[in-house]
């Protein structure tokens, strides 16, 4: 094997796990910054993907980010399956639709 073949080997199989690091990245992962705005206008979505009313979901909605930011700040690390648990315990107050999307994000339903 010359060097140049080899080079061009380990060039294609460091591009290879950086590709399937990417792949891995998904809800197992920390977690370090969250905008309570995202948050927000990512439940509205839901909810009116279900054909909820939106005024009626925003009434509720701003309560229960305030609830979850607040549960955020007292853990060190959180991933985004804990997020969506702790979204959907939240919203299961309100309306079960809308919880079980947020329990079953990420999943085949």
């Amino acid at each position: 094997m010359t060097e140049t073949t080899a080079k061009r080997t380990q060039q294609r199989v460091k591009s290879k796990l950086k590709r399937t690091k990417v792949k891995q990245k998904h809800d197992k992962d920390i977690i370090s910054e969250l905008d309570p705005q995202k948050m927000r206008e990512d439940i509205l979505n839901e909810a009116k993907v279900l054909g909820m009313a939106a005024t009626t979901t925003e009434v509720f909605v701003s309560r229960v980010v305030d609830d979850v930011i607040k549960w955020l700040k007292k853990r060190p690390a959180v991933t985004y399956d804990d997020l969506n648990r702790k979204i959907a315990a939240e919203v299961k107050k309100y309306n079960e639709d809308l919880a079980y999307v947020y329990q079953n994000r990420g999943k085949i339903i």
